[in-house]
């Protein structure tokens, strides 16, 4: 659905450790039908991989246990964290700064670890009842 609402110049981040999920695959091929830029990180060789205008080949072995995290987690992670902050520093104040705004959203709901107590910036006022 949101490939579909992609126009010419915007860029969609795919990543499937297995390069075969057929929704991700659909989304690729929806978003390059309407000219946006589309990147993959996924094994090399794979139906994704051959899809994807830019490709970040990645051949992680997996672990058998299943309790743990797999090792391809971890460096889908890291690469999609180097692109963000890469991306991030390229780009103008306003990209910065809506990256902040997310990271202070996730932190005053729990999910993030807060910034410094010189970053409170409030967003908007809350509504309703403090917890």
């Amino acid at each position: 659905m949101s490939a579909a609402t992609l126009q010419p110049g915007d860029c969609v981040l795919a990543i499937s450790n297995s390069g075969r999920t057929k929704p991700v695959i659909e989304a690729v091929e929806i978003a390059r039908s309407v000219g946006a830029q589309t990147v993959a990180v996924t094994r090399p060789g794979t139906p994704l991989a051959g899809i994807a205008q830019i490709v970040i080949a990645i051949a992680i072995p997996e672990s058998d246990n299943i309790v743990l995290p797999t090792p391809s987690r971890y460096a889908h992670m890291a690469i999609l964290d180097t692109l963000a902050t890469g991306i991030a520093m390229k780009r103008d104040d306003s990209s910065r700064e809506a990256l902040r705004r997310v990271r202070y959203t996730l932190a005053r709901i729990g999910v993030a670890i807060p910034t410094s107590s010189t970053d409170p910036t409030p967003l908007m006022p809350r509504d309703g009842p403090e917890e």
